[in-house]
């Protein structure tokens, strides 16, 4: 036997593993007790290797890369085997490893003797359980690259096979009591002794993945699934995986399924993330037509949307109708009501993060969609070995929809968008650089009278880097401009009115796992340059005066560490803290006030100033806290701090793309609100049923409303016309989901109240924002006969929000009718309900297919209810205030949309 090949560490063949342990197991111990009595001069240590082995029947085990040619010396004078070995060995710059009593292995790292040990334990206790597993043995990693602690670290990627896109939750087991989750890239790692071990992997949709992983020191490995059906992913808003909500310790927040929002019945069949949003408990809109989204009583400008790591600052098309993100671009999204984590600011009521795709580093793909007002293209695949691209395109076709109304206005009328997203990817070793661009346009234009157009663009670059399996970094930096006009085309007055934000933004974040605990840090940093307003005549007979408001520019800054831990079982913590410095800068004209009186009387005078003009030092406490009542079972206690230095400014029913943006002043503070949040979160049946009850409470101690008839546009002193006071916001949330089956949906309802209190308005008394609405019930319901074939209902209630009515009026001496108004948000307008369906016929099951086609066909507003969007009113009978409603949506929408991919 050539004692040279040591199975174990060289892996010369297979079988040599078994000849291994019958040496091990099997021989005799004869050489317990002997004794080395034995002069050696000028011999190499295989010579004396040999002669110890022959006289004392032991095997000496090692690698002959290790063994030099020197020539040594010994006089051994009743020395034990076992010592002349462990001296022979230290020779060479080896460790000795006694196994048994016959057998002794060399090798040059100092490891844990446990760790062999149990490598050959597991090997035997295998072969003594004749294990049933039948998937082939994969041999991980060279037991002489063994840490010296004896462990070894199992890491690496899930994806789905057809696709090779990371599979996000899907569960990884190594053993009973070994088991972990695939993280937003789909990866993972677990840590184990030395052994032979069965490594299972489980995702909904997809086929158990079982393997048989021969560990011998840390490694690599990627794991592929097989889709079990397709498209089984249920209209679903859920976490990382079916029992996150649970088991997570951060609060309120809701992982949205980015592959389920292909079913979500919409307007005109457009895939739309943010109506995915609207069905969380919690969040609501104004109605159809309106741009943005309210978060547990925040206004729409109080929520921070995120494209990676550039910032939104309009996340819908066409006027509200359609959200900015490109579904077949997404790779994930997160949204965070209000307990937001320390990494994020900037916003009071919550963040929505969202991921974009990385290329598909395998074959190249050609995806598209088609509906009756837009299409999408979508192009990604490898360019070399380490670099992947990935572009997606959509536009509007909607035109044609004008010229089939007999109205003259509307078939004058014109709407159209289009966005643009290129990502390129490149990854070597423990380094991910991407580089990636989107472009956004809208125009819309109402015959000859008005319209809008806006647009943003974004550049950024991202580096990440992996400093081992439990610590990393990234950085990211953006740049990024919004602009916005709004056109007056009215013969006379007509008129431009635009606006616009440019920033550049810098993120980093370290971040640390642990088996127990997580902790991160970094750092954040905008430089903000707003336009808040400026207007000009659009003919050069317009009566309208060129105005331009000054730039103002801004620094705002943040440090943020946060650390999750067990103190102990059933018991975890999230603690962290924000410190934000902000700083308006300069030159800036500065308008002086008298003290003690009401700013829009008090103008003394105006001077520039430069350098920091003011600046404010905010630090934002977050807590989260989760108790476990039971495996499936979790209570949760969370308080987050939230600071925003930059605001909408609007006093209409629902902020447009031209409302004005205000940075934070000397006289416009920060808004800081303190959002409390506790819940209690069930899982059944094996996770196929959720169960939540969160209750939450904000406290707003910084809050501007405009004052009555304000004038906001293009307004060098807007300050004058805004005042400060405080609001509240409470609700709870209820949210029951039924996962699998041929019947699956869920349920959410929210009871809400949503108050402001500004002395000035309504006699300094609280009133109702004009957002709030008291009950939110959402339901789907998804019926699926068949695999391919599902059948969805979603239907919508709400209650109307507030709006200011006149209630009477009076003749002035120049015979002009003055209307008198109730206090502020007094009315409401009718409730909100809507019923729509989908009928959805998934793409084919044939895995080998190259053309892949599925379709949906979609009614939005059943029953044709005329929901008010708002209400007017006009002069009536005997000059009384005649109600009128506006309804943007009146009548049942049917829809088509064909999908189609080349792979």
């Amino acid at each position: 036997m050539n004692r040279m090949m040591i199975c174990g560490y060289c892996r010369i063949n297979p079988n040599g593993i078994l000849t291994l342990l019958m040496i091990l197991f099997f021989f005799p111990a004869f050489s317990q007790n002997q004794m080395v009595m034995k002069e050696y001069k000028e011999k190499t240590f295989v010579e004396i290797a040999k002669d110890i082995e022959g006289d004392h029947t032991v095997n000496i085990f090692y690698k002959p890369e290790d063994i030099s040619e020197r020539k040594l010396s010994f006089n051994w004078n009743s020395i034990s085997v076992e010592k002349a070995i462990q001296t022979l060995a230290e020779e060479m710059g080896l460790s000795s490893l006694k196994y048994s009593a016959t057998s002794f292995v060399l090798m040059k790292s100092q490891i844990d003797k446990n760790a062999i040990s149990n490598y050959y334990e597991n090997i035997q206790k295998q072969a003594d359980e004749k294990s049933n597993i039948t998937t082939n043995v994969i041999h991980l990693g060279e037991a002489t690259k063994l840490a010296s602690n004896g462990l070894a670290t199992i890491s690496g990627k899930v994806v789905d096979e057809s696709t090779n896109e990371a599979i996000i939750g899907a569960t990884i087991f190594l053993s009973k009591d070994k088991g972990t989750s695939s993280n937003y890239d789909g990866e993972y790692s677990l840590s184990a002794r030395p052994g032979l071990y069965e490594i299972k992997a489980q995702y909904s949709g997809f086929q158990d993945y079982l393997a048989t992983l021969d560990v011998l020191s840390s490694g690599n490995f990627n794991i592929s699934m097989k889709r079990e059906t397709v498209n089984l992913d249920e209209v679903t808003i859920t976490a990382i995986a079916k029992n996150a909500a649970v088991q997570e310790v951060q609060t309120s927040v809701a992982r949205i399924d980015i592959k389920s929002i292909d079913k979500i019945p919409t307007l005109l069949g457009e895939r739309d993330i943010v109506k995915a949003v609207l069905l969380n408990p919690g969040v609501s809109t104004i109605g159809e037509g309106s741009t943005g989204y309210n978060v547990r009583g925040g206004n729409v400008d109080q929520n921070l949307v995120l494209q990676d790591d550039a910032i939104l600052y309009n996340s819908s098309h066409a006027l509200g109708f359609f959200s900015t993100f490109n579904s077949d671009m997404i790779r994930d999204a997160s949204l965070y009501k209000g307990n937001v984590p320390a990494s994020f600011g900037g916003r009071l009521a919550s963040v929505l993060e969202v991921n974009m795709k990385e290329g598909n580093v395998e074959t190249q793909r050609i995806k598209g969609s088609i509906n009756p007002v837009s299409a999408t293209l979508t192009a990604d695949g490898p360019i070399s070995k380490n670099t992947s691209f990935i572009v997606g395109a959509r536009s509007t076709f909607s035109d044609y929809i004008f010229g089939l109304f007999s109205n003259p206005d509307l078939k004058k009328s014109k709407a159209s968008f289009y966005d643009i997203n290129a990502k390129l990817s490149y990854k070597k070793g423990k380094n991910k650089l991407a580089l990636s661009a989107y472009r956004s346009s809208d125009n819309f234009r109402f015959a000859n009278k008005f319209g809008f157009d806006y647009s943003t663009s974004i550049v950024q670059a991202s580096w990440n880097r992996i400093f081992s399996n439990s610590l990393s970094n990234k950085i990211g930096i953006v740049y990024s401009t919004y602009n916005s006009n709004q056109n007056d085309f009215t013969t006379g007055t007509s008129s431009i009115l635009s606006s616009e934000i440019t920033n550049m933004r810098l993120v980093q974040k370290l971040l640390w796992s642990g088996k127990e605990s997580k902790f991160e840090a970094g750092l954040n940093a905008i430089f903000h340059d707003v336009l808040p307003g400026s207007i000009k005549p659009l003919e050069d007979n317009s009566v309208q005066p060129a105005i331009r408001l000054q730039n103002e520019k801004a620094l705002e800054s943040a440090i943020f560490a946060a650390y999750e831990f067990r103190p102990m079982k059933g018991l975890e913590f999230s603690l962290g803290s924000r410190l934000n410095y902000y700083a308006s800068l300069g030159p800036q004209e500065v308008y002086e006030y008298y003290s003690g009186v009401a700013l829009s009387d008090s103008i003394i005078s105006s001077s520039i100033k430069d350098g920091i003009i003011k600046s404010y030092l905010r630090a934002e406490p977050h807590v989260s806290i989760k108790l476990s009542l039971a495996k499936t079972a979790s209570l949760k206690l969370g308080y987050a701090k939230t600071t925003q230095f930059l605001n909408q400014i609007f006093n209409a029913d629902t902020p447009t793309p031209t409302n004005q943006w205000q940075l934070s002043n000397s006289y416009l503070k920060p808004n800081v609100a303190d959002n409390f949040s506790a819940g209690i979160f069930k899982n059944l049946s094996n996770d196929n049923w959720e169960v939540s009850l969160e209750v939450y409470h904000r406290k707003i101690s910084q809050l501007y409303d405009y004052r009555d008839f304000a004038k906001l546009i293009v307004n060098p002193h807007i300050e004058t016309e805004l005042i400060s006071g405080i609001g509240k916001a409470s609700g709870v949330e209820v949210s029951v989901k039924k996962n699998a089956g041929n019947f699956n949906g869920w349920v959410s309802y929210t009871y809400a109240n949503t108050a402001q209190k500004i002395e000035g308005i309504n006699r300094g008394n609280w009133y109702n924002a004009n957002y709030d609405k008291p009950h939110n019930f959402s339901f789907i319901l998804n019926f699926q006969p068949q695999i391919r074939h599902t059948l969805t209902f979603n239907f919508n209630y709400s209650t109307g929000r507030p709006t200011t009515p006149p209630v009477s009026s009076y003749l002035s001496p120049d015979n002009i009718y003055i209307p008198i108004y109730s206090a502020r948000n007094q009315v409401r307008i009718p409730d909100y309900h809507r019923l729509d369906i989908s009928y959805n016929i998934a793409r084919t099951n044939n895995q080998a297919a190259k053309v892949i086609t599925s379709w949906t066909f979609s009614i939005y507003n059943v029953y044709g209810r005329k929901n008010p969007f708002s209400l007017y009113y006009t002069r009536g009978y005997q000059n009384l205030p005649q109600a009128n409603q506006l309804s943007v949506v009146g009548t049942a929408i049917p829809a088509i949309r064909f999908n189609i991919e080349f792979i």
